[in-house]
């Protein structure tokens, strides 16, 4: 509880999960490789639908 309260007043983001982690590391090495983007959800519903795969 003291580690998660020191890092929001901190403003320092606090993972607490494995999951939480590596979807963090996800998102980090796509924004790297300048690969973020905003789509709509129904946009992202038909992609899948059609075989798309989430990056």
């Amino acid at each position: 509880y003291e580690i998660r309260s020191a890092a929001v007043a901190a403003n320092i983001p606090c993972v607490t999960t494995v999951q939480g982690a590596a979807a963090a590391i996800q998102g980090i090495e796509a924004a790297i490789r300048g690969e973020i983007g905003v789509r709509s959800i129904q946009r992202m519903q038909a992609g899948l639908r059609d075989g798309e795969q989430l990056s």
